[in-house]
């Protein structure tokens, strides 16, 4: 062999000796990066599913609200005269004290007038009565001796026969006692009383004011019964009761009131998509209630029976969760029965499941995880 020649050979020989090594170190880090994938595992925190029954704490915030809200219309025209408490905003007042009066001046002199005139019509009537209907003659005389044209009627006598009925209504004696008692009944609106111990909310009018039937006067408010409306899905009207009881958190107050559910909302409220529900709270000593203030409630609605509770983040959505089973992790379908602030209230699951309780991040059905039991 020739120098060229072994020196071409040695070349050759140094190729392929460079080509294995770099085809053993490809293959070396292949199987390090498959040892390396093998390897990874994927942890999962899980809880045990528990098949128990649970009571059913539906919490809520809401706004205080008076019992009764009252927007006192004029009935009768004329001057509007102040009453026996101020009107103003943020007056309080007693039930049965006046609120404010319209001049009925006029008015009452009209009524006096009017029973002047009945009067009239009576005395001549007497004289016929005596005569024709003598069984009933002093009970008409009375009547006429006691009519005051300062004061209200008298109840009119008892008619007991239909030619007495006649006599009267020919003489158009009953239709004027009709006509004069619809008159005091209109009377008494130009007096306004106070239906209920309450406040002043608005006042629309002054004092002076002539107003027409059809004003508004003002706003009033009882105080001492309130009630709470607060927004409740759906979902959790359905296991709300009237009468359930109802815990009222009123800040700045040391102790809850009580309560319970007095109405609820047969319609969906347009602003919270929501059903409202109505709560009368118990006013007691010492507690300060205001009308239009915001509180925390608690509606204790029975109770959830075999069902197991289940945290929000581990919902997939509302009708699947994810499970571990013999190390796969794997979608599973349930029941929803109720949802709450924190928790699904479900049923679909058998006792002592893995379920997962946490957010995962790109998870894959079936892939092979390794669950850590996370306990209360």
């Amino acid at each position: 062999m020739t120098r060229r020649q072994i020196i071409i050979t040695g070349i050759l020989l140094l190729i392929v000796t460079g080509i294995v090594s770099l085809l053993i170190l490809r293959n070396s880090g292949e199987e390090i990066k498959k040892e390396e994938r093998n390897t990874t595992v994927n942890y999962v925190r899980t809880a045990e599913a528990v098949i128990e029954d649970h009571s059913i704490v539906i919490k809520g915030n809401g706004r205080m609200l008076s019992s009764r809200n009252v927007v006192l219309i004029a009935e009768v025209p004329g001057k509007l005269l102040p009453g026996a408490v101020v009107l103003k905003s943020g007056a309080g007042f007693k039930a049965g004290q006046l609120l404010f009066g319209i001049d009925d001046k006029e008015m009452q002199l009209k009524m006096q007038s009017r029973k002047s005139g009945f009067l009239t019509m009576l005395a001549t009537s007497l004289p016929d009565l005596k005569i024709d209907f003598p069984e009933s003659f002093k009970t008409w005389e009375a009547f006429f001796q006691n009519i005051d044209v300062a004061k209200n009627l008298p109840e009119l006598p008892e008619i007991k026969d239909v030619k007495g009925k006649t006599y009267l209504a020919s003489k158009n004696i009953l239709g004027e006692y009709y006509s004069i008692k619809a008159d005091e009944e209109l009377l008494r609106r130009y007096m306004v009383y106070a239906p209920f111990d309450g406040n002043f909310i608005d006042v629309f009018t002054e004092l002076g004011t002539v107003v027409n039937p059809g004003s508004q006067i003002a706003r009033i408010i009882q105080t001492g019964n309130v009630e709470v409306e607060v927004p409740v899905s759906v979902s959790e009207t359905q296991h709300i009761n009237i009468g359930d009881p109802v815990t009222v958190f009123v800040e700045g107050e040391s102790k809850p009131v009580t309560g319970k559910v007095i109405r609820i909302g047969q319609y969906i409220n347009p602003n919270t998509q929501s059903v409202d529900v109505f709560i009368g709270v118990e006013k007691t000593a010492g507690t300060k209630l205001y009308n239009g203030m915001y509180v925390e409630v608690e509606m204790n609605a029975g109770e959830l029976k075999d069902v197991i509770q289940v945290p929000r983040r581990a919902m997939i959505d509302d009708r699947h969760i994810y499970i571990v089973k013999d190390s796969l992790l794997l979608s599973h379908p349930v029941r929803t029965i109720l949802k709450s602030e924190n928790s699904f209230y479900v049923q679909g699951v058998e006792n002592g499941t893995q379920i997962v309780v946490e957010v995962l991040s790109n998870p894959v059905d079936s892939m092979i995880v390794t669950p850590i039991p996370q306990h209360d």
